[in-house]
């Protein structure tokens, strides 16, 4: 499938959207959004915005870049909007923000128009769940890529490296193999039990790190984490692990076409229960939906979505100590697991309708 297929696919999703809704158009701001409509484009200029730098307009007949004069010769040129027959709606940089408004509205004449933000944010969420086959494609090439990156990165840390170095490795290996480091949490030793979401600090490696990372490539998020070990393993966190692989594999092996996600996490409750950590799930989120965004649901109990066929999910089950997570897709064929690679150390964990699933083992070095 060509990226030009790939977008014509979904010109149908947001067009029968704005059909349904007599809308007139739908104006993405988000980076989310662009890179979804436009199969992979950039709208960024800041990593740290959710908001793009510029705008598309869509309408049942034609797309719009809607930018400064800043963003736009570089949106047209370097991320092939022009190919696509996208037009370009160009005001000066320091014009007042109602420039760009009267832009859009003067191409919709009047007709309604919604934002990526606005009242229909939910619904045009969900237009981008069921990845097209050149999504897929590129989320099982940057499965391995990732999967790659941390396997090597974990070989080569060190006792004695701050987390602010092994969390410079990482982001270097992805950084060459053209992949964003979205997210990247490292934690060392007793800040692994302290705190879920542990960005790096100048604390030292002794005996236990965790690497946490996102890598975005043509919008595509992948998370995934691993845990390396230096020394023989304590017992006590041998047993957590094995607990925390095994709620990790009741959530995959639960996220099927059609499933609830609400049956899904309870599901890993269960589990949580059945190896001694009943409260655990308490002191962090679980994971959910991805794919252009992180998350795009967190699961819980009060969770009301449904799983898509070929959606994007990353659980991201803790027990204070360890944690598992990658990304995967609900397939017709069961869940696939895009970042695994073979020479990390796994384990095979019941999965309930799946038989068992391969999760990440701690590597002990």
């Amino acid at each position: 499938m060509t990226r030009a297929d790939d977008i014509a696919l979904k010109r149908v999703r947001v067009r029968d959207f704005l059909r349904s809704h007599d809308l007139g158009g739908v104006l993405f701001t988000q980076q989310k959004s662009f890179s979804w409509y436009t199969s992979g484009g950039q709208n960024h200029v800041g990593l740290t915005t959710e908001a793009g730098a510029a705008h598309l307009l869509a309408t049942p007949d034609q797309d719009y870049l809607v930018a400064n004069n800043i963003e736009a010769p570089r949106i047209m040129d370097e991320e092939g909007l022009s190919e696509l027959g996208i037009q370009p709606l160009v005001y000066q940089w320091d014009s007042p923000e109602t420039d760009a408004t009267r832009l859009v509205e003067r191409v919709l004449a009047g007709q309604r128009y919604t934002t990526d933000t606005g009242q229909f944010a939910g619904e045009l969420n969900h237009l981008r769940y069921s990845l097209t086959p050149l999504e897929v494609e590129r989320y099982r090439a940057l499965g391995k890529d990732c999967a790659e990156v941390m396997s090597d990165l974990c070989i080569a840390v060190e006792p004695g490296q701050t987390e602010w170095e092994v969390a410079a490795a990482l982001s270097k290996r992805l950084w060459e193999r053209e992949i964003v480091p979205a997210v990247v949490l490292v934690a060392a030793d007793e800040r692994i039990s302290k705190y879920r979401h542990p960005i790096p600090t100048a604390n030292k490696v002794a005996k236990y790190v965790m690497v946490v990372m996102c890598g975005r490539r043509h919008g595509l998020i992948l998370s995934t984490t691993r845990l390396v070990h230096f020394g023989k393993l304590p017992a006590e966190l041998k047993r957590k692990h094995n607990a925390v692989m095994r709620v990790d594999a009741a959530y995959i092996g639960a996220t099927q076409i059609g499933a609830d996600v609400d049956e899904i996490f309870q599901k890993g409750l269960d589990v949580y229960e059945e190896t001694g950590f009943k409260d655990e799930w308490m002191l962090h989120h679980q994971g959910g939906g991805t794919g252009y965004a992180s998350r795009d649901f967190k699961g819980s109990l009060h969770c009301k979505e449904r799983v898509q066929a070929w959606q994007a999910f990353a659980w991201n089950p803790s027990i204070t100590g360890t944690k598992s997570e990658d990304t995967m897709i609900a397939t017709p064929d069961g869940p696939e697991i895009l970042s695994m690679v073979r020479d990390w150390p796994s384990v095979e964990v019941p999965a309930g309708l799946w038989g068992s699933l391969r999760r990440a083992d701690i590597l002990v070095r």
